[in-house]
């Protein structure tokens, strides 16, 4: 009985909670993100952003998505056709979409702070993320890159995360071009996160970072970093030099005249991650990471580097999640992918928002969330069907 009773509670509570949540990110949304329109609209600003929650929340196309909503709600409810749905939202500016959505996520994040979540310093990951692309590799923003689901373009961004347990929050995002160069996306990622408000303590970036340019960088911002070294002749050689009783080493990518000094942290493989194979080479049996932490944190503390990169992986999860709240188009309209790119964002920050106030609620450590967003997404569709969302406007 008591244990009914127990989930029954937490029921009520996660409705409650979600309930708050959805009305919450409407109004969000309604705030910073209006649609022009004629005086004779049919549907309001309120209409195209609640069909926007449920069609990232669903993974649909416009078409079949709001298709299937209307079929769905009442006949009274108003659910637009998916080319009336797209072409408002065609109607807004790049630079209109882009201020709208990050004025949105920075309340989210705003509002987490006050709860003292950004108080201690922060390991955060910054990494690149790419949607693959099919049509015509001059279209705006398409760029090459490995191949991947049967092509080699893509739309790619950019973002800086808190990569730890109870925190994941994505804290920026940007469009990465073909103009881009690394060293200027790492710079402007880690000032907009300390514009908000975020205190970094380490900076965990994957071997693609591993450049002059980048540790550079990072070195002139005065943050701690760890990146995996990629594997060149000088680092092997370094490798075949190992020293037990001396882990760490001063390394210098490109020359003295130009390039980038750090500590070289080599770390022997254990024999459970050897890969199974019959020869062994040298680039098998150790990591090597690059990092300006102490040489003395790294030497008493040997498992320190690799366990903290490892928090890394919190950040393809996120990106894994955000994929999952996220509409689908076939569109070449740059506008409308960027706010569905821009909109699964927040609704990851928002979704953590949720486990947060669901953890308070039911008086417990918020260290995983005990909400999934598949959930969430159940009850923001049940709150639109009922007409449970805010006032229209």
């Amino acid at each position: 009985m008591r244990s009914c009773a127990k989930t029954a509670e937490r029921k009520s509570k996660e409705r409650k909670v979600s309930g708050k949540v959805f009305k919450f990110t409407a109004d969000l949304l309604n705030k910073y993100l209006q649609f022009p329109s004629a005086k004779n609209s049919l549907y309001s600003s309120s209409d195209i952003n609640q069909c926007l929650i449920q069609l990232s929340l669903s993974q649909h196309y416009a078409e079949s998505g709001l298709a299937d909503l209307s079929e769905k709600c009442a006949p009274s409810s108003k659910v637009p056709t998916g080319r009336t749905f797209r072409g408002r939202i065609e109607r807004l500016a790049e630079k209109q979409i882009r201020d709208a959505l990050i004025q949105a996520n920075d309340q989210v994040l705003l509002i987490l702070r006050s709860y003292s979540i950004f108080r201690r310093r922060a390991v955060v990951a910054i990494d690149y993320t790419r949607q693959p692309f099919y049509g015509d590799p001059d279209t705006k923003n398409v760029i090459g890159g490995r191949q991947d689901r049967g092509t080699t373009w893509g739309y790619t961004y950019a973002s800086i995360d808190i990569v730890e347990a109870g925190r994941r929050l994505t804290i920026y995002s940007c469009t990465v071009n073909q103009f881009s160069e690394k060293a200027e996306i790492v710079r402007k990622l880690i000032f907009e996160a300390r514009a908000r408000g975020v205190h970094i303590s380490l900076v965990l970036l994957d071997r693609a970072f591993f450049t002059i340019g980048v540790i550079a960088t990072l070195k002139s911002l005065s943050v701690y970093f760890i990146i995996p070294a990629v594997k060149n002749d000088k680092v092997k050689e370094a490798m075949l030099n190992y020293d037990e009783e001396q882990q760490v080493k001063r390394f210098t990518l490109g020359n003295k005249r130009k390039g980038a000094a750090f500590n070289l942290y080599l770390y022997k493989r254990l024999a459970d991650q050897l890969p199974k194979k019959k020869k062994l080479t040298i680039s098998d049996l150790y990591f090597g990471f690059a990092t300006n932490l102490p040489r003395s944190l790294a030497t008493r503390l040997p498992s320190f580097i690799p366990s903290e990169y490892r928090r890394r992986w919190g950040i393809e999860t996120g990106y894994r999640m955000q994929d999952n709240a996220q509409a689908k188009t076939t569109s070449t309209n740059y506008k409308l992918r960027l706010l569905y790119q821009m909109v699964s964002v927040l609704l990851y920050n928002v979704w953590h928002y949720a486990n947060f106030l669901l953890c308070r609620a039911l008086k417990k450590t918020f260290d995983k969330p005990l909400l999934t967003l598949t959930r969430l997404a159940v009850h923001f569709e049940g709150f639109f069907i009922g007409g449970l969302g805010p006032p229209r406007h």
